[in-house]
């Protein structure tokens, strides 16, 4: 028993310090700052750190951020991407971004420039950030384990061609969608190729396409979302082992127009959803076992 005490005594000691050894270090951002813009404090930072930026508008055309750092806004921080390219590119795992007004990415017929990027990066986290003027707003390619939480995507959709969509995945699996907003957007929020998806609490509003776009993305969790004045509410396409569970499809008015459409869906269940003002609620096409 002494023996243990003792040890467990060094132990908790030993522990005590790791945090002071292992914590980031906080660069901040401001006029009268050692770092004047946001890259000069990214390239200075290293895994851990915070980037903290304090108010004001920030040009920065594309960021590229590759190392492991939370980059976070407070007193209405704005990243401006001067209409270039992807706002912010993620380049490495564990990246945290939050807080930040994030503004005019890139317009093109061939590219998806995004307010913020990923391609094949993990354990993200993207939280309570607004992105205004947003052609694409958060778009991930081959990246798993990522939060996105309570963001607001503005969006500049005219058309299907040049409009992106306010949340993107592709083949990306097991991350979650929690309390976002994604306003004219071509879709709201869309996915390609992704699987074991939580999608809770968002809400899609006055996007020229569908609020929500399912392709080829199985045993997902949709609940508690809110549709409105979308062309389609939601279009569920070409999956199985879904679970879509109190959500409102609302006001998708015209021709052609749905409040949700199941296009091959099988082995479903959708319960508990209320569709009001659509002028077709349900369209079913060729779905079965549900």
């Amino acid at each position: 028993v002494k023996r243990i005490a003792t040890w467990m005594s060094g132990t908790l000691f030993l522990l005590s310090l790791c945090p002071l050894a292992a914590q980031g270090r906080e660069l901040r951002v401001c006029a009268g700052c050692e770092f004047t813009s946001p890259g000069e404090a990214i390239a200075a930072s290293r895994d851990g750190d915070t980037v903290l930026i304090d108010g004001g508008l920030h040009q920065v055309g594309t960021l590229a951020i590759d190392r492991s750092i939370t980059l976070r806004g407070i007193n209405g921080a704005t990243l401006d991407g001067e209409s270039k390219g992807h706002v912010i590119d993620m380049l490495a795992d564990g990246i945290t971004i939050e807080g930040l007004i994030i503004e005019n990415p890139g317009v093109s017929d061939m590219k998806e420039f995004a307010s913020i990027h990923g391609e094949s990066v993990h354990d993200c986290r993207l939280r309570f950030n607004v992105l205004r003027n947003a052609t694409y707003g958060i778009y991930l390619a081959r990246s798993e384990r990522c939060l996105i939480e309570r963001n607001v995507s503005l969006g500049n959709a005219k058309d299907e061609v040049l409009g992106g969509n306010g949340i993107h995945l592709w083949y990306s699996s097991n991350n979650s969608l929690l309390g976002n907003t994604v306003i004219s957007h071509r879709d709201g929020i869309y996915f390609e190729f992704s699987e074991n998806l939580l999608v809770k609490g968002n809400s899609a509003l006055s996007n020229i396409r569908y609020g929500l776009h399912f392709m080829f993305c199985h045993r997902s969790h949709i609940e508690g979302n809110r549709f409105y004045q979308n062309a389609t509410g939601t279009a569920l396409m070409y999956s199985r082992h879904l679970e879509l569970v109190g959500n409102a499809f609302n006001d998708s008015q015209g021709p052609s127009m749905q409040g949700l459409l199941l296009k091959d869906i099988t082995d479903s269940v959708v319960k508990r959803n209320t569709l009001t003002r659509n002028t077709t609620g349900v369209l079913a096409d060729n779905s079965s076992r549900n």
